[in-house]
């Protein structure tokens, strides 16, 4: 639990500081590691015709950064329904390739993706490293 008291309390912050938005992103193995206050680059999109990234055909990205979401509401509210949030993002996260867990943040904006709670983050930052 203490690491999601930490995670909990750096939302609480960010949310201070101007950002908005929250999800948790996965960074595959084998790419560069991001610590936090690091910008997050953008996604890829997916190649529906090649059935994979487009890192791997056009290099098409999309206007931000994936994560699974967290979902919305006051970062004022209780603590536990914060935990509660996060942790159900974190769970789902585990669906995608291992490698570096983030908990990171927008201040400017968000669009859905095509998966399950997906969130594309505008001008994501990392928050935290889980």
């Amino acid at each position: 639990m203490s690491n999601l008291n930490n995670l909990i309390t750096a939302i609480k912050n960010a949310y201070k500081n101007g950002y908005k938005y929250f999800g948790i992103r996965t960074i595959e193995e084998g790419l560069d590691l991001l610590a936090v206050g690091d910008s997050v680059p953008d996604s890829y999109d997916w190649d529906l015709e090649e059935d994979c990234s487009t890192r791997e055909t056009t290099g098409e990205t999309l206007n931000g950064a994936c994560a699974v979401g967290i979902n919305s509401f006051v970062w004022e509210d209780e603590d536990d329904e914060i935990a509660e949030a996060i942790s159900k993002a974190i769970e789902m996260s585990m669906d995608y390739p291992d490698g570096q867990k983030l908990l990171i943040g927008s201040k400017y904006g968000y669009e859905y993706g095509n998966d399950p709670d997906e969130m594309i983050l505008e001008s994501a930052d990392v928050i935290a490293i889980i």
